[in-house]
Order: structure tokens, then sequence, then C-alpha cells
């Protein structure tokens, strides 16, 4: 904390210890000696590069030797090096998110509704080429901590969907847009699937394709109807700037509007809980309450994949919270 310009030296008991480092540039470390052992490998180089795009060229060319890219275009741009990816789960949760303030969302069993119309198992298989975990709610089904008890699931149900909308009379006042940013593929073809299936249903939905300054200055000023988002959420699914009543009006990143006094509380608990067990308890009443709820309609959990270079050898065991656990078996044949 203070000061920007501040050096500083991280504390820890790692694998590594740093040695320099340039801001936005690189950072040098070495290996130290600590309980778990000395690692094989003496001396990392971390790059710090612009973009996934630049990352990825600059593995594809051997100016790095790792990097991490989407499980889903791995094949795509990594060609024959796909044998030295390991797949792992993440935190990044995708989903729809709606305009709380809409009538016909801001009712809870139409919420339910639409999320019965939404085809999880299409979008998972042909949107991220399988590797996603499918949630409805922005809990990740692969955290350990998450019993699944009394949790809401959401499989493809025309009939019940219909049987819903229906009994609102609100179905004429189903025509919305979904609003996405043109460069991110995956939320477009995310979009155009899910508006074929509510229109398949009798709704008018359409897709609403902007650039991603317009997409996040319309997400900020509420003039949307409905969008696909997406989020990485922290190891302790610290829900409050997505879904707190608090983190509306530029204190967060609930565009949706969501206010519910009982969800706040929730959150709470979860944030501020004593041990790991009273963490647990919460969590899972937060996820069973976010799947009654649906302040959004979550989509899935991507998978990322981390990849070497065929001179670093060993086994990689990348975790949801540590991508680099055992890094300290890898060796590097120079």
């Amino acid at each position: 904390k203070g000061s920007s310009n501040a050096n500083f030296t991280p504390l820890g008991s790692g694998f590594y210890s740093m040695v320099t480092y340039s801001k936005d540039r690189e950072m040098k470390l070495k290996a130290s000696s600590c309980f778990k052992g000395t690692p094989q490998i003496q001396n990392i180089n971390v790059c710090v590069l612009p973009d996934e795009q630049t990352e990825t060229s600059a593995f594809e060319h051997g100016i790095i030797d790792c990097t991490v890219v989407s499980a889903t275009e791995l094949g795509k741009v990594l060609g024959d090096k796909i044998d030295n990816a390991a797949i792992y789960n993440t935190n990044e949760f995708d989903f729809l998110g709606l305009n709380l303030k809409k009538s016909i969302f801001s009712d809870v069993s139409l919420r339910a509704a639409l999320a019965r119309l939404i085809p999880y198992d299409e979008i998972i298989k042909n949107v991220y080429a399988g590797q996603a975990v499918q949630s409805v709610t922005p809990i990740n089904p692969a955290c350990s901590l998450v019993t699944g008890v009394g949790v809401e699931s959401y499989t493809f149900d025309k009939s019940m969907a219909e049987s819903v909308i229906d009994a609102s009379g609100k179905k004429s006042e189903f025509s919305f847009t979904i609003l996405v940013n043109n460069d991110n593929i995956k939320r477009v073809d995310c979009a155009r699937r899910i508006c074929d299936s509510f229109n398949a249903t009798g709704l008018n939905t359409s897709v609403e394709a902007v650039d991603f300054g317009t997409y996040q200055s319309r997400l900020r000023n509420g003039e949307f109807d409905a969008y696909i988002g997406s989020v990485r959420l922290k190891d302790n699914y610290n829900l409050y700037y997505l879904l707190h009543s608090g983190a509306t009006q530029g204190n967060g990143i609930n565009f949706m509007g969501y206010n519910d006094a009982y969800m706040d509380s929730c959150i709470a608990k979860c944030n501020t809980s004593p041990d790991a067990q009273s963490f647990a308890t919460a969590l899972n009443e937060l996820n069973k309450y976010c799947s009654i709820e649906l302040p959004v309609i979550g989509l899935c959990f991507e998978c990322e994949a981390v990849v070497t270079s065929k001179g670093v050898e060993g086994e990689k065991k990348p975790t949801l919270n540590n991508i680099y656990t055992n890094i300290n078996t890898w060796k590097i044949d120079r």
C-alpha cells in the first residue's frame, strides 16, 4: 500500500524469491530454499506482455517457455504443442445478466423460465468445445466446499418455461435484445444461440453487438435489456461487487440493479466467516440462494490450460487456486 512508486520486496516462503522487478516489463525470480525443497529450475524471468495475442505469439516463436490460454482455443492457437497442455478449472464465470428494472425480469419466476430455455449442453459443447463447467450460480461446482444441497437446477424444459410465461400474461412483453461486445466471439455465439432458443418459444429477442467501449458504457448507464458478461471471481467467492445492493451506481459491477437484503446478508456472512467450517456453511447457503433468486443466470465456468515448451519437463498439476502448484518439480533443458 502507499505510494505506487515505492520500492518493495514481497514477503513469503514460496519456491521463488524476487530478484528484480521492472514495472510493466518483467520480474526476475530465483529459487529459494524452503521447507518443501529447492526447485529444479533455478531462475525464472516473468515477462509482462500487453495482451493474450502477444503472449501466444511469443510462446509460438520460442520467446517464452510457459503460457496460459483458454482451453477452448487450445487446438487452434498451439497446434502440435497441445501435448504439453494441462487443463484446469478457473473461476472465470460467464453469465446472462438482466436489467431487473424491466418488469419481466424483476419477476423471479420469469427469470427461472428463461433459465430453462437456455441450451446449456449445446453452448458448452459448441461454444466452449466442452471445456467448461456448467453452473447457474457464481459459485464454482469444482470448489471442494460446495455440496450442492438445496441448489436448484435448470435443465432445458421448453414446456415448463412456456407454461410459466403464458400464465404470467406478459408474453407480449418479452421483446428484448442481448448486448454483447463484438470482439468477443464466444459472447456473440452464446447470445445468438440463446436468442434462437428463446425465439423458438415465441419470444422476440435479438443480439446487439457493439464495440467494447460502447458495451462498457451501456452497462454502466443501464442502457440495455440483457447482456452476456463474465467475471473472474476470487478464491473466497466474494460476490459483493457483482451482487450486493451496494455495488450499484458505479461501486461495482452490479449492472443488473439487483437489490435483496437476504443476499446482502449471505454475502456478508461469507466475507466475515471466522473459520473454515463457518465459511463452508455460509458459502453453501449463498449458493442455494443464488440458485433460487437467479440475480444472474449463470452459463458456466471456463477452463484454461497451462502450456510449456518442449524444453520444459515435468508433470503439470494446475489447480483451481494455484496453476503452478508443483513448479518446483519442473526441469528445463537448455
